[in-house]
């Protein structure tokens, strides 16, 4: 089976940027009014935490979709999760559940560890995801496992 690739969402990106960057505007905005201290340092810690959310988003996403790097690739030998740096081998997969809401598949591996693939981030069909994450693990669970 050839392997399976799909790049950053452009979408996600300016939606996550256009709202830390309105969290920023809010933050700084009220800097002009007289305020107590305590309403200064909470301002100053909340544009803290903004720029930091910022730098993240760029650092994580923006310089990945600009360089045009793929965010989650299937191939025949595991799993590679490039957003979160994770590798998982398809033995390794216990079962694979998508969330509630639709938006996050979850992987259970056979250490009882966790792996949540967030699919908004990533440039696709949810559907068409799924079905190829399902068709790659059937795959390799109907193949017997070498000695």
């Amino acid at each position: 089976m050839e392997s399976k690739s799909y790049r950053y969402s452009l979408g996600n990106f300016v939606a996550s940027l256009l709202c830390f960057s309105i969290m920023l505007y809010m933050a700084l905005k009220p800097f002009l009014a007289e305020h107590s201290a305590f309403w200064i340092y909470l301002k100053k810690a909340m544009i803290l935490i903004t720029i930091y959310l910022i730098g993240n988003l760029i650092v994580r996403y923006a310089i990945p979709l600009i360089r045009r790097k793929y965010a989650i690739e299937f191939r025949d030998d595991g799993l590679f999760y490039h957003v979160k740096n994770k590798r998982v081998s398809w033995s390794d997969i216990q079962t694979i559940k998508p969330s509630t809401w639709g938006t996050k598949l979850k992987l259970i591996l056979n250490n009882r560890k966790k792996l949540t693939i967030d699919l908004n981030v990533i440039k696709c069909d949810d559907a068409e995801l799924y079905r190829n994450i399902m068709a790659f693990f059937e795959k390799s669970k109907a193949q017997p496992e070498s000695l």
